[in-house]
């Protein structure tokens, strides 16, 4: 197999770049993208049918593969680059050898993770109020997920070194005590309780752990920003996509 040009990276951007450019892109160990990252707030990603960065991801990883643009997608387990060949190892432990003389590494690792705590609510007065922020890498935002329009479950995100990962001090359960004071601070309630002497009491919010989710934060070679206002080269994978829409 020969390929001119590729793409190789982990993020978000990278997908991007490569759709913008029409350039073969391989993935390994995808950064996790997170529904609510602010670094993708205020886009219009409705080009590809998306409303937040995480349906992006999965839109372009579609349209990618449907037009070949991405390689082997979700079935890297390794890759090298070796005078000019790019051998890459699959899941299922297929080596597949590809003559290419530009493979661009997109995405540089970084000492950081993206780290996410998810918590269903189990006893949380009705409200407005979906994001709490906090001037603190530790839980540093706190999004809630609506349901038919009522708060049903809450994610708090933060940004660690992998020391900080392994501290107990930061684990999930003192992460649920920041989210419940965060709440607490922005003056949201749990369910009624009674009512003395014309005065309602409401009793403590309740929330429980759910999962942890974290993942390697990147430093990519352009923004995400950068990319996004780049011109969209018209390659035949976009001409594709452009004509599957119409029908």
């Amino acid at each position: 197999m020969k390929i001119d040009n590729i793409i190789i990276g982990r993020s978000l951007t990278c997908l991007l770049y490569s759709w913008k450019t029409q350039t073969k892109c391989l993935i390994k160990d995808p950064e996790y993208v997170f529904k609510f990252d602010k670094r993708y707030e205020g886009y219009d990603l409705s080009f590809l049918n998306a409303k937040n960065p995480n349906e992006l991801w999965s839109n372009l990883c579609f349209v990618m593969s449907l037009s070949s643009l991405l390689l082997f997608p979700n079935n890297v387990a390794s890759y090298r680059f070796d005078e000019n060949i790019l051998t890459v190892i699959t899941k299922g432990n297929k080596r597949v050898e590809i003559n290419t003389n530009n493979p661009q590494e997109f995405d540089a690792d970084t000492e950081y993770h993206g780290v996410y705590d998810f918590f269903d609510i189990k006893e949380l007065s009705t409200h407005d109020v979906d994001r709490i922020e906090d001037q603190n890498d530790f839980v540093g935002q706190l999004d809630f997920y609506r349901f038919a329009g009522t708060a049903r479950g809450l994610v708090g995100s933060s940004r660690m070194t992998q020391e900080q990962l392994l501290d107990p001090d930061l684990g999930q359960g003192i992460a649920k005590l920041k989210a419940l004071r965060m709440i607490k601070n922005e003056g949201l309630v749990g369910n009624f309780g009674r009512e003395y002497k014309g005065k309602k009491y409401y009793k403590r919010p309740k929330i429980e752990f759910h999962k942890r989710v974290t993942t390697p934060l990147v430093q990519s070679q352009l923004t995400f920003d950068e990319v996004y206002k780049m011109p969209q080269t018209k390659g035949e994978a976009w001409k594709m996509i452009e004509t599957l829409k119409t029908r």
